[in-house]
């Protein structure tokens, strides 16, 4: 799968799946979902295989492994979502007594600890988004949730004031490419980079975000430059370049009328035109 962000009004699981199976640190942890609604490959870190069943009883998720041919269950206690993990080590959360908790197992030595609480009680959620040095970072309050972080040393939870709400993220090393969107639209693409802690809009209202692309080093986006993309007619979009390291954005697509746009990569964008034909346009 690629490493991208489509924000289009897809279900929940579904923005999962494409946004956090991605690399977590130079360490090889890995944010990846774990329902089986996502493709394996998309569950897959170093030959263990995630998945998770909902259990209508308990309210819980049975969290899986896949390892070396043999089926193990982790937890029976899970909150689904997504997991971290290099293979041998995983990091996942539970709901006890109202608040969530971060555990982490050994999958090798087939041991379990508590680590935490990500959470006080009434919060709505904790959806873990990577890991980098020693800090895991996490939505809390998902839809339209908040930014938090979890020290492993100290074992406190902080929230993090980005400025905006949001409902998912991608891991780049120290970079968080960060998108609210609940089925109405997106409001704002943004970078967060958590070695500084310093956040920064790179497209927002009223020039629409609509799709996105991001890499270690970029993020290509197209947003709206004019027109209504509910209103069923063309609209005029461009495309954009973003870099992260300093800070700086680079137009690559000037002007473009479109019915709706399907794809986009390093290379280029797919498109619809306004007499419904395919096509593609490179950079």
């Amino acid at each position: 799968m690629k490493k991208m962000e489509r924000l289009f009004a897809l279900p929940l699981f579904l923005l999962i799946c494409m946004a956090l199976s991605v690399p977590a640190s130079a360490a090889a942890y890995k944010t990846v979902p774990v329902s089986t609604s996502c493709e394996e490959a998309d569950r897959t870190v170093r030959g263990a295989i995630f998945s998770s069943v909902y259990n209508t009883s308990s309210g819980n998720f049975s969290l899986s492994v896949e390892k070396d041919g043999a089926t193990k269950t982790i937890t029976d206690a899970a909150t689904g979502g997504t997991v971290i993990s290099n293979g041998s080590v995983v990091y996942y959360v539970s709901k006890k007594s109202g608040r969530y908790v971060l555990y982490k197992a050994d999958l090798n030595k087939g041991t379990v600890k508590r680590i935490g609480k990500l959470t006080s009680r009434g919060h709505y959620g904790a959806d873990l988004l990577g890991l980098y040095k020693n800090t895991i970072l996490y939505i809390v309050d998902s839809p339209e949730g908040s930014l938090a972080a979890f020290d492993l040393k100290s074992k406190k939870a902080r929230t993090i004031h980005v400025g905006e709400a949001f409902t998912q993220g991608t891991q780049h090393g120290k970079y968080f490419v960060l998108a609210d969107g609940t089925g109405a639209g997106y409001s704002y693409l943004g970078v967060y980079n958590a070695a500084n802690g310093t956040f920064r809009r790179i497209a927002k209202l009223p020039k629409e975000p609509l799709i996105w692309y991001s890499t270690s080093k970029y993020v290509y986006f197209a947003e709206l430059k004019s027109g209504n993309t509910f209103s069923g007619k063309p609209y005029t979009i461009c495309v954009r370049r973003y870099r992260y390291a300093t800070k700086k954005t680079k137009t690559l697509i000037r002007s473009l009328k479109v019915k709706y746009v399907t794809d986009i990569s390093s290379k280029k964008l797919t498109y619809v035109t306004a007499g419904g034909k395919t096509k593609t346009k490179k950079w």
